[in-house]
């Protein structure tokens, strides 16, 4: 045991991940100090990444079999195969959520099925990524930021997006904790 205590249970760190996507704002200095102590060791994610995902269905699979009662009988359910290749990310999973290290003093969590492209729901105007901000020495807790996007520019089927930080939560040195811009 450290002078902060036992390391946190991912009962403890998938407690503290809802309550910050969340945007609570009360204790959310020590649930994002539960998540850096556990995650500050995580090593980082390559400068280059990607993930990319396919899926082929095949409608052709089936079974036919023979039934005194029924006859002939065939039972068919398409068949869906999906494959992910992910590339320079090194994720771990605590519960819903998957969370990796950006950079020295900066970790990234989402939910892991609502900010996948295929199963994230249309109608929620929640954010799904998010990202922790920490001193690199003293571990303290910065912020909670989600990333918001927009487009500049299109052309066809190309687009120009700009991504910019929006803060959910954030501290500054010497104040009290202080809930700014959620949408």
């Amino acid at each position: 045991m450290d002078e902060a205590g036992p390391a946190p249970g991912k009962l403890e760190i998938h407690a503290a991940l809802s309550a910050l996507a969340a945007g609570e704002a009360e204790g959310w200095i020590e649930r994002a100090r539960t998540v850096v102590r556990a995650f500050a060791g995580l090593p980082r994610s390559a400068a280059v990444s990607t993930d990319i995902q396919a899926a082929v269905r095949r409608d052709d699979a089936s079974v036919t079999g023979h039934s005194e009662s029924l006859g002939d009988v065939t039972v068919g359910a398409p068949e869906t195969r999906e494959k992910r290749w992910t590339v320079g990310v090194r994720e771990e999973r605590v519960g819903h959520f998957k969370i990796s290290k950006e950079a020295e003093g900066l970790l990234e969590f989402h939910h892991f099925w609502r900010a996948d492209l295929s199963t994230e729901p249309r109608e929620e105007e929640h954010p799904t990524h998010f990202k922790l901000r920490y001193d690199e020495a003293s571990l303290e807790p910065l912020s909670v930021e989600t990333e918001e996007t927009r487009q500049v520019f299109r052309l066809g089927p190309l687009a120009v997006l700009a991504t910019y930080a929006v803060p959910l939560l954030s501290v500054e040195p010497g104040a009290d904790p202080r809930r700014t811009g959620r949408k």
